[in-house]
């Protein structure tokens, strides 16, 4: 972009992404997740629900930061465990997130792990995106002025 003495701006226009605000958008982001059955939504999560979830997430997320690796990286194999161990944990709570549970495993046959613990990872962002807002919603409704 030009500006008015003439001299070319060099800093690119940066579109910001959004991330998805409802699940319908994250599925029309994320085709491979129109294979999740009908999930909880998070304004509905109980504390334990919310505290399992978090427990989830955390371990999605250390899953996620610890699978930077090489190839001939000895602790390679601890890493991949890690990660299946994570996605193990996260499938289990998918399950009980929906009334329809044998559909979770439908949707886990047949996707390589790697693209498995992605597309849930993205997964476990809305849901903490959804969680954040809830909780701001409560606390704006119920605030006084």
């Amino acid at each position: 972009m030009s500006a008015a003495n003439g001299v070319q701006d060099t800093k690119e226009d940066k579109e910001e992404v959004e991330f998805p605000q409802t699940w319908e958008a994250l599925v029309e982001q994320n085709p491979l997740l129109a294979g999740l059955p009908v999930l909880l939504p998070a304004e509905q999560f109980t504390f334990d629900v919310s505290a399992r979830f978090e427990q989830v997430r955390t371990r999605m997320y250390v899953a996620y930061n610890d699978s930077t690796r090489n190839d001939d990286d000895s602790t390679a194999v601890d890493m991949v465990e890690e990660r299946v161990a994570a996605l193990r944990d996260m499938i289990a709570f998918l399950k009980t997130i929906t009334e329809e549970p044998a559909k979770v495993d439908e949707f886990t046959s047949g996707i390589d792990v790697n693209t498995l613990f992605l597309v849930l990872l993205v997964v476990v962002q809305f849901y903490a995106d959804q969680l954040g807002k809830s909780a701001l919603s409560k606390t704006s409704s119920t605030s006084t002025k």
